[in-house]
């Protein structure tokens, strides 16, 4: 067989076809488990961000009073 098979193109073009429905399946798939979890997810790390803040503001506050 030579490169100038019409059945060697169109096998690496239903290929390359069937790589693109599976590329963009997997990102519909993606965009949809981020599109649902990304709420709760925004307020466990807001909350996380703000006891922390808390705490540090604690400890720094107290380690001033000692001064």
């Amino acid at each position: 067989m030579s490169d100038r098979d019409p059945g060697r193109w169109l096998d690496r073009l239903v290929g390359a076809c069937f790589g693109l429905l599976l590329g963009a399946m997997a990102l519909y798939g993606a965009v949809q488990v981020i599109s649902s979890v990304w709420l709760p997810l925004t307020i466990a790390v807001a909350s996380v961000g703000g006891v922390g803040l808390a705490i540090w503001l604690v400890a720094l506050r107290s380690r001033w009073r000692s001064w």
